[in-house]
């Protein structure tokens, strides 16, 4: 039950992240590269903004960068 919370809070994050919001992005990858302590993902303000993207909408997506091949 636990992980299930977890997954459906970090894919929340994601969204968040994935839409410009550079907090959410830089907490996400503070603790994905074993930088900072999983607590950086429960911060007040990723509940508000949460809320808010999903009350109002989260806006564009941001640009995916550019995969150079070579």
């Amino acid at each position: 039950a636990h992980e299930a919370l977890l997954a459906c809070w970090t894919g929340e994050l994601g969204r968040l992240a994935g839409h410009g919001d550079q907090r959410a992005q830089a907490a996400m990858s503070r603790v994905y590269h074993l930088m900072g302590s999983p607590i950086l993902l429960f911060q007040p303000q990723f509940v508000v903004s949460s809320v808010r993207g999903r009350l109002k909408g989260y806006g564009p997506a941001s640009e995916r960068p550019t995969i150079v091949k070579g």
